[in-house]
């Protein structure tokens, strides 16, 4: 369940050293849960665009950029509730705690998967730093650089893996290998 936190606890960025923190746990796990940062009206108004989106008729076309009924593209270009998504904090000091100050956002996409269905296990990006099949993995000693991370911020609760079929495997990027 959601708390109810007052909206001045939102949109900051968090002190350097709990980023360095949350840096160093996601370079050793592959990832990091920062938990609720957008206020009740924020994922209100973002969810409230999204059904819009959802229903506009040109989703329903053959042609265009989305994946029909599950994916929608650049989100930052059909609502500004979206584009500000881009700045907002914790995200993007911890972007650029990560990724350095120069980096930038490649996409940002809605999706919406049908109960019980799911896009199967995959990285969202390409594989970096592959190894032959000798080698067992990468030495977790060693930070692998990181060119591109992933944001997902669910709207929804999802505390169960019926609430949603976002999963990770931790420390699963010093593998070398896409997942079987």
């Amino acid at each position: 369940m959601r708390k109810q936190m007052n909206d001045t606890q939102y949109n900051i960025p968090f002190a350097t050293e709990e980023r360095q923190r949350i840096v160093d746990q996601f370079n050793r796990d592959g990832y990091y849960f920062l938990g609720q940062v957008l206020t009740y009206h924020e994922v209100s108004t973002l969810k409230s665009v999204i059904e819009r989106k959802y229903n506009d008729p040109r989703m329903h076309e053959k042609e265009g950029d989305h994946i029909r009924g599950i994916s929608l593209m650049r989100m930052y270009e059909y609502d500004h509730a979206f584009r500000d998504l881009i700045v907002h904090e914790p995200f993007a000091s911890l972007a650029e705690d990560i990724l350095g100050q120069d980096c930038h956002m490649m996409s940002q996409n809605s999706l919406r998967y049908p109960p019980g269905q799911a896009g199967g296990w995959h990285i969202d990006d390409r594989l970096h730093f592959p190894l032959p099949d000798n080698v067992p993995c990468h030495d977790p000693r060693i930070p692998l650089p990181c060119f591109v991370i992933n944001v997902l911020v669910p709207l929804i609760d999802v505390e169960t893996l019926e609430d949603g079929p976002t999963q990770v495997v931790p420390s699963s990027h010093y593998s070398g290998r896409k997942p079987p």
